[in-house]
């Protein structure tokens, strides 16, 4: 299923970022659990947008509706067949979908990821232009002793 992928790669681009963002890259896991990719993720967005005040509401609904799709699909193969290679069933609990109501589900995680991705590559640029600002700074004051 084509959200299961997209939520997947987000993640694992959103540890990337969030990597060069806090200048602490890590390996990503190589891993198709959204629960593991997620857990990495949960725990980098709240260090670089730390507020005391917040109530995370946004990442815990996100993080429950994660949680539920990796339940689903834990090896990202499940969505794509009715059974393994080994011939077990892949979905013998899901029973039926709505799809209107998943897609909508859906969304809602795609605007927060898209916004955690958004967000970093903003916080990024603008780090890198307050440094080049710095650099040149310095290096002009050295030009003046």
């Amino acid at each position: 299923m084509c959200w299961r992928h997209f939520v997947e790669l987000q993640l694992k681009n959103l540890i990337v970022l969030s990597g060069k963002y806090l200048r602490k890259p890590v390996d990503v896991p190589r891993t198709h659990r959204l629960e593991v990719l997620w857990r990495i993720v949960r725990e980098r967005l709240e260090r670089v947008w730390a507020n005391p005040h917040d109530d995370n509401r946004y990442l815990d609904n996100a993080g429950h509706i994660i949680l539920q799709l990796d339940s689903f699909d834990p090896t990202s193969e499940h969505f794509r067949s009715p059974t393994l290679n080994n011939g077990t069933e892949t979905m013998p609990t899901l029973g039926r979908s709505y799809l209107p109501s998943f897609h909508e589900a859906m969304s809602g995680v795609a605007a927060m990821l898209d916004g955690g991705d958004t967000g970093l590559r903003v916080m990024i640029d603008e780090k890198a232009k307050i440094e080049a600002a710095y650099a040149y700074h310095d290096d002009y004051n050295g030009y003046l002793e």
